[in-house]
């Protein structure tokens, strides 16, 4: 059976580290209502919050920081930081999952591509 972390331990810890639950939620990257539901029981605390915490502890930033940028949308728009106007294909199943990739920009990358 999966484990999860005791939401009062959560709590504590938050609170020990001076953290409000909007700020936990911002480094996070969680909603609000997500770490008030954490806090409550009414959902299970998911592992990587572990790894998390951890990191603010220890006072670290995420990796990728400064190569982070704003979007509004589907992220699929955004291509080398720039957006892209992408047309709706009439065929949503079709294989580019109903959209059409500019000509400027190339092919749309192979997603079964294992690392």
């Amino acid at each position: 059976m999966a484990k999860t972390m005791d939401p009062a331990f959560f709590v504590a810890w938050r609170k020990r580290m001076g953290l409000t639950q909007a700020q936990f939620a911002a480094k996070s990257g969680d909603h609000l209502v997500t770490v008030k539901r954490w806090e409550t029981g009414a959902r299970k605390l998911p592992p990587h919050i572990g790894w998390i915490m951890a990191a603010i502890e220890h006072g670290l930033e995420p990796v990728g920081k400064e190569a982070m940028i704003e979007f509004a949308g589907n992220p699929r728009e955004y291509i080398g930081g720039e957006r892209r106007d992408l047309k709706e294909n009439p065929d949503p199943d079709g294989p580019d999952g109903g959209w059409v990739y500019p000509r400027d920009v190339g092919p749309k990358p192979d997603d079964t591509t294992e690392d």
